[in-house]
């Protein structure tokens, strides 16, 4: 798979996704990405700012 940026819905899915408990691997096949992008997305905190509104 090919490098590509992950869009506002993809995080927001990720976001509600972890948030619900789900673990970095069924996260991943949901969205069709490896467990370790997922797990370097929470890692890197790039949910924080989704979470607090700032991606408008």
């Amino acid at each position: 798979m090919s490098y590509s940026d992950r869009s506002i819905i993809e995080r927001s899915k990720l976001e509600t996704l972890h948030r619900l408990g789900w673990t970095t691997h069924q996260i991943g096949r949901e969205l069709g990405r490896h467990h370790s992008t997922i797990a370097r997305e929470i890692k890197r905190g790039s949910l924080e700012p989704l979470i607090l509104g700032k991606w408008f």
